[in-house]
């Protein structure tokens, strides 16, 4: 395929073209949702054989509806970068800045090692030291700490709210008052 991209990258668009046709429920079921109302073009937009890709707009709209966006993380892959999706409106505040901080700890390490490797496309240790990354990679580290620790005590509450009580230890030995 002609482009300033490898073949693989237009590959890999062509595939998440297909996945997300999938995902909606088939070409019939695309043709209502975007505004290609011929079903065979969303045959056309998944087959590698195929110069035509799919529109934008048209990849927008069955992302939308995809839920999980095959097309957007495709593209984004091809440009070297990563998306995830924003915390719903009604999303548990507490969730919201373990994000946060799991987001700016890790950005930080990556960060860091982007300049790093800015130079000469390599890390050595005077780098690790004067950048601090092992520092940041710990940070990033302790903030993923904190959303497992989180999602723990969900499991925990979960389990109690299911038995109805605290798990307790079992008692092997008892200390009788004499």
């Amino acid at each position: 395929m002609a482009g300033i991209h490898h073949d693989g990258v237009y590959l890999a668009l062509k595939t998440a073209a297909a996945k997300v046709v999938r995902a909606v429920g088939g070409q019939q079921a695309a043709a209502t949702i975007a505004r290609i109302n011929h079903h065979s073009a969303y045959g056309r937009y998944g087959r590698p054989q195929d110069p035509e890709h799919m529109p934008i707009d048209v990849a927008v709209d069955l992302d939308a509806q995809a839920g999980d966006a095959p097309v957007l993380h495709a593209m984004a892959q091809a440009l070297g970068y990563v998306v995830f999706p924003k915390p719903r409106a009604d999303a548990d505040p507490t969730w919201i800045a373990h994000m946060g901080r799991l987001a700016q700890e890790a950005g930080e390490a990556v960060a860091g090692i982007a300049e790093a490797l800015a130079d000469d496309g390599k890390i050595d240790a005077a780098e690790v030291r004067a950048l601090d990354l092992r520092g940041r990679v710990a940070s990033a580290m302790e903030a993923l700490g904190q959303v497992d620790a989180a999602l723990s005590q969900i499991e925990a509450d979960s389990e109690e709210a299911a038995h109805g009580h605290r798990h307790r230890p079992r008692v092997v030995a008892e200390r009788r008052p004499k």
